[in-house]
């Protein structure tokens, strides 16, 4: 009996860590603010939209950029606001 009892609270316990990992996996991607200054076109490589259980709607944009003190490309993500006018023409232009 002993056995059988701990078997399903083995069981129970491993199909609760289961079903709760791609939450917290999700949740990594979220923004807190949004980046206010418009980012030119050109240095922009991808975007992606943060998922439904992030608490603001936001564009997740991966620029690549050459600078001062930089002997490659550094790359860096920005939070920015969907609503935005000029989000939403980075966006189109960006598919197109």
């Amino acid at each position: 009996m002993r056995i059988l009892m701990s078997l399903l609270l083995l069981v129970l316990f491993c199909s609760l860590q289961l079903t709760s990992t791609p939450h917290a996996l999700e949740s990594s991607s979220c923004c807190v603010q949004f980046y206010k200054k418009k980012i030119p076109l050109n240095l922009v490589v991808s975007f992606y939209r943060t998922g439904s259980n992030c608490p603001i709607s936001a564009i997740v944009c991966f620029v690549v950029f050459f600078g001062p003190g930089f002997r490659t490309a550094a790359g860096r993500e920005f939070c920015l606001d969907p609503d935005s006018s000029w989000v939403k023409n980075l966006h189109y232009n960006t598919i197109l």
